[in-house]
C-alpha cells in the first residue's frame, strides 16, 4: 500500500516525528510534577463579579483543561507504545483542540481583565467552564432546569488559534491542520485505507485486511508536541495574569527542554 506520507509537503518528517516523540514525554514529565491546587470560592455580595471570582473562575477553567490535557497526553504515549493506530490521531486531535481553546480564552480574557471587564469576563468563564450545546438544548424541554450556556464552537478557537502560528494567523495553518488530522478521525478513506492492502493491479486484486502500519502515527504527533507548546503556554500566560505562575513556569521548563530546532524555539510561532 502506497504511504500516506505524500500527502503532506516534503520535509524531514522523520526528524519531526523523532523530536516530537521527545516533546510529548518531556511534556508530560514535567506536566506530572503539577499538583492543581483546591480552590475555595470567594464570597460575593448581590451576584457582583469581582475580581477575586474572575480570578478564581479563571484559575478554575485553565486547571481543569490542564487536567484533561495531561491525560489525554498520558494516553497518547500509552497507545504509541502499543500501536493503536486510530486512537493516536484521535488523542492527537483532543489535544490540539484543548490548546485551541486554551488559546481562544487566553486572547479574550486577557483583554478583558486588562479593561476591569468583570461582567463580561464572568460570562466568558461561564461559557468555558459550563458550556454545553447538549445540554442547553435538552434543557428547553425540562421544567426548573437550569439553563447552560452555549459552549465554544470548535471553529471560533481555530480562527483564534491560527494567530500562534505567526503571521498575525493568515496563513490560517491551524484550521488547516485541524482539518488534515481530522480526515484520519472521520468515517472516511484515510481512516479506512489505514486497515486495507490489495495489489496494484485492480483486475488482479484481493482487498486484505491488515492491522495499520505503526508508522502511520508519525502523521500525527508533530500536531500533539504542537498543542504541548501551545498550551502550556497560552495556559500559562493567562494563569500569570491572575497570580498563578505555575503554568507559565512548566512553559519555560519544557521550552529549554526542546530542541533548538524546534518552531516554537526557532521564532517560527508565536502567540
Amino acid at each position: 500500500m502506497e504511504s500516506l506520507k505524500s500527502a503532506r509537503p516534503a520535509y524531514d518528517h522523520e526528524k519531526d516525528v523523532e523530536l516530537s516523540i521527545a516533546d510529548i514525554h518531556t511534556a508530560l514529565k514535567i506536566m506530572d510534577k503539577i499538583k492543581p491546587p483546591d480552590l475555595p470560592r470567594p464570597k460575593t455580595e448581590d451576584n457582583k463579579n469581582t475580581p477575586e471570582l474572575i480570578s478564581w473562575a479563571t484559575r478554575v477553567y485553565l486547571f481543569s483543561a490542564f487536567c484533561q490535557f495531561r491525560e489525554v497526553l498520558r494516553s497518547t504515549t500509552t497507545l504509541v507504545g502499543a500501536n493503536q493506530v486510530p486512537v493516536v490521531f484521535l488523542c492527537c486531535r483532543g489535544l490540539f483542540e484543548v490548546a485551541a481553546h486554551a488559546y481562544y480564552v487566553k486572547e479574550k480574557m486577557v483583554k478583558k481583565i486588562d479593561e476591569s471587564d468583570w461582567d463580561a469576563a464572568w460570562s466568558l468563564l461561564l461559557k468555558v467552564n459550563f458550556g454545553s450545546r447538549y445540554h442547553r438544548e435538552r434543557a428547553k424541554d425540562i421544567d426548573d432546569q437550569p439553563v447552560y450556556p452555549n459552549s465554544i464552537h470548535i471553529n471560533d478557537t481555530l480562527d483564534a488559534f491560527n494567530k500562534y502560528y505567526g503571521e498575525d494567523g493568515k496563513n490560517k495553518q491551524a484550521e488547516e491542520d485541524y482539518e488534515y488530522i481530522s480526515e484520519f478521525c472521520h468515517p472516511n478513506s484515510n481512516a479506512f485505507t489505514n486497515h486495507l492492502d490489495w495489489a496494484s493491479d485492480l483486475n488482479d486484486s484481493v482487498v486484505k485486511f491488515e492491522k495499520p502500519d505503526p508508522s502511520l502515527m508519525w502523521l500525527a504527533l508533530p500536531y500533539a508536541a504542537i498543542a504541548c507548546d501551545a498550551f502550556l503556554r497560552s495556559a500559562g500566560d493567562l494563569l500569570k495574569r491572575v497570580g498563578d505562575e505555575t503554568l507559565i513556569a512548566a512553559w519555560e521548563e519544557f521550552h529549554e527542554k526542546t530542541s533548538p530546532e524546534r518552531p516554537w524555539r526557532t521564532g517560527l510561532f508565536c502567540s
